[in-house]
């Protein structure tokens, strides 16, 4: 199996050896970020004139077709939510198809799939929202495809989330147990 160039993670040494690699600081340059006004150069797109900074592809550059193939979306793997004060920190595995587009991440405070809200997309595979101290409620999420195609929920049952309550809240406590 071959090495994925690019490291999962969130921490600040992940994010700096991601960044280096894209650049072409790091590795052999092979997997170094293309930039738009490079493909210009190249004669691959060009820059449209009336749009800002907009930019579309030559005529006659055709894209290999089995490039552009995408499968059905697969089931979130290692879903897990942990709640802080006044969020909660959204975490899976990157699904493993081609054509992955985004994630839908769907909260309820009932373990009840019908009855929760779509509150983010993401294309990523962590994902902070933001609710009250002391909330407590269930999440879903699964993937979508480059088509638009949706694919299995995580699981029927909600992933359970609870926040903290507030610190205010906690320091009015141990001041009144002190008394």
């Amino acid at each position: 199996m071959t090495r994925k160039p690019w490291r999962a993670g969130k921490d600040l040494s992940t994010v700096v050896e991601n960044m280096e690699i894209g650049t072409g600081q790091r590795g052999d340059g092979r997997h170094a970020f293309v930039t738009r006004e490079e493909l210009v150069g190249l004669k691959l797109a060009r820059r449209r004139t009336s749009g800002g900074a907009s930019y579309a592809l030559n005529p006659g550059i055709e894209i290999d077709s089995t490039l552009m193939t995408v499968d059905f979306p697969t089931k979130p793997l290692n879903f897990k939510a942990t709640g802080g004060f006044g969020s909660v920190l959204l975490e899976w595995d990157m699904p493993n198809y081609r054509g992955h587009s985004l994630t839908e991440i769907w909260r309820g405070t009932e373990d009840d799939l019908a009855d929760a809200v779509l509150v983010a997309t993401t294309p990523g595979q962590v994902y902070g929202d933001p609710v009250d101290p002391g909330w407590s409620g269930f999440y879903w999420i699964r993937f979508v495809n480059a088509a638009g195609v949706k694919g299995p929920w995580n699981a029927e049952k909600g992933t359970q989330a609870q926040t903290q309550i507030g610190v205010k809240a906690i320091i009015v406590t141990l001041m009144l147990r002190a008394c």
